[in-house]
């Protein structure tokens, strides 16, 4: 038997993988349930998820199974839970249980609990943009006597660090960089420009646009030990850095007053370069980079005037992943490899994207995670895996055993591991998955191996977290 399983093992690494969008969670199986604000927390993912049982809340996808976390507002209200964020080993989100508005809540693993009530009552103070900084959660909410500003969280209490205007300040899009809490604040002096948070003072660092004009600075992301961010002026929208103590318009991408918008849709550090989304006035928004010295536009995905309008660039299995090229759907995923764009798959982002985080892809089990959307399922949790990242073939001896292998159809899985099987995966020899099945329990017995006969490669997920690998071939 193990002569064979080596045989069949040596068989599979020969087998072409093809690189396939998938499917992993269909949480409405009504509509859709769109899925987002994905983080990872003790080595699971967690993401906004809607149903129409329990409307939308906090779940959790866990050995290829999604399950609710909980039901925070009851029966069909929308608890909407957003901004997780990791802090003291629990994960800390805003969310709205119908009874004191959307405030700020955690969840420890085991219990969902209402940390503050920061906006007495039913009314929301909505934290957002949760940061940990200083060993302190950091956030800025509002109530009806502060207007939105600056709060921080102990682990014990909530308390207000200052403010910068009588109205409220709006410090958003909060960033760590060199020791301090970068934002977008607002006073009546300047309007909206970039200040900081040293952990007792708020600093004006810079009022790019003079006076009373904004400049709106936005997408924070450090690179080359500068943060980087766009921000408009008399030259319009382009890029800018700071670097702990000046502020530099490092590249008007679009010249004149025009604006080229870079980075709207976030940007992203890639084999030595700043990359982002930008326009100049000739080719659209296209796949632009930045050096530290010089701008470049890397990739012309359609050419002319109209612009892919390349969103969420992140770095995944060797290459710059992004979504771009939208089509009546939404947006389609490529890569860039440092020479080329290339279209990676028919998958599409919906449409409505948004520049909060709210969308993002995350990386999570060597795949790349994000909400997409087909005719069928609609809005769902979906999937992409690169060929590059290969597929481990590693046989684990003693902990789960198919029998009998080969087979002609009818196969039992035993295993010997502490955690139920909680989902089977079999993927045929073009790395194609072909069935997704969940399962409870230690034993999977009478399973029937659809398909022709050839080379199949099972894999079984456990509610431990851990994965089994293994071999099997149909006569």
């Amino acid at each position: 038997m193990e002569r064979i399983l080596i045989w069949l093992q040596l068989v599979l690494l020969s087998f072409q993988v093809n690189a396939q969008p998938m499917l992993e969670a269909d949480v409405n199986a009504n509509g859709p349930s769109y899925p987002g604000w994905f983080a990872v927390f003790n080595n699971d993912l967690y993401f906004q998820g809607r149903d129409d049982i329990n409307g939308s809340e906090l779940w959790k996808f866990s050995g290829g199974v999604a399950t609710l976390v909980t039901d925070i507002n009851p029966g069909t209200g929308h608890a909407s839970p957003r901004y997780p964020t990791v802090y003291q080993n629990e994960l800390y989100f805003t969310a709205n249980d119908g009874t004191h508005g959307s405030e700020l809540w955690k969840f420890d693993g085991n219990t969902t609990t209402l940390v503050e009530d920061l906006n007495i009552g039913a009314g929301s103070s909505s934290p957002r943009s949760l940061t940990v900084y200083n060993g302190k959660l950091l956030f800025w909410t509002g109530n009806s006597t502060n207007g939105y500003e600056l709060w921080s969280f102990n682990g014990v209490n909530a308390q207000m660090q200052g403010s910068i205007d009588a109205g409220g300040s709006i410090p958003s899009l909060l960033k760590e960089f060199n020791t301090k809490l970068y934002f977008r604040g607002y006073d009546n002096t300047h309007g909206f420009e970039l200040w900081s948070f040293d952990g007792s003072s708020m600093i004006l660092e810079a009022d790019i646009n003079p006076g009373v004009n904004n400049s709106y600075p936005d997408g924070f992301t450090e690179f080359q030990g500068k943060l980087y961010f766009h921000a408009g002026d008399a030259n319009g929208v382009e890029l800018w850095s700071h670097d702990g103590s000046t502020t530099t318009m490092e590249a008007d991408i679009y010249p004149g007053p025009e604006s080229s918008n870079p980075g709207s849709f976030f940007m992203s550090e890639f084999n030595g370069k700043l990359f982002f989304g930008a326009d100049d006035g000739l080719n659209g928004i296209e796949l632009w980079s930045y050096n530290g010295a010089n701008a470049n536009l890397e990739a012309d995905i359609i050419t002319g005037s109209a612009g892919s309008y390349p969103v969420y660039p992140i770095k995944y299995a060797g290459k710059l992943f992004f979504f771009a090229a939208p089509d009546s759907d939404g947006f389609n995923l490529w890569s860039y490899d440092g020479i080329s764009a290339v279209f990676e798959a028919d998958v599409v982002l919906p449409t409505d994207i948004d520049a909060d985080g709210q969308s993002n892809p995350i990386l999570f089990d060597n795949k790349l995670f994000f909400a997409g959307y087909d005719e069928i399922h609609e809005n769902e949790v979906w999937s992409f895996k690169d060929p590059n990242t290969g597929i481990d073939l590693t046989i684990l001896k003693g902990s789960t055993s198919p029998y009998p292998n080969p087979t002609t159809g009818n196969i039992q899985f035993h295993s010997t591991n502490s955690g139920k099987i909680k989902s089977l995966r079999v993927f045929n020899s073009l790395g194609v998955m072909v069935e997704h099945k969940a399962v409870n329990g230690t034993a999977l017995t009478n399973y029937k191996l659809s398909g022709p006969a050839g080379f199949y490669l099972v894999q079984i997920s456990f509610s431990d977290g851990t994965t089994a690998k293994m071999p099997v071939m149909k006569q």
